[in-house]
């Protein structure tokens, strides 16, 4: 996937594979990007069909699909 070449994207996508109950201020500190980055690079993901979020913004988290 084109979108998997940026590192950011793949960074995410890496985090939320080993820990799904990540937040987006935790990507955000671990990463050492701002939130909308952090968000903008999700918004990539759900696009591509590599995630999704299950449940609340609080509570919920996130599925991670294998179909890199």
């Amino acid at each position: 996937s084109t979108l998997m070449r940026s590192s950011a994207a793949s960074d995410v996508y890496k985090r939320q594979i080993q820990d799904p109950y990540i937040t987006i201020g935790q990507l955000s500190e671990v990463l050492k990007l701002s939130e909308r980055t952090i968000k903008n690079r999700i918004v990539l993901l759900k696009r591509e069909g590599l995630i999704t979020r299950i449940g609340s913004r609080t509570s919920g988290y996130w599925e991670v699909f294998n179909n890199v």
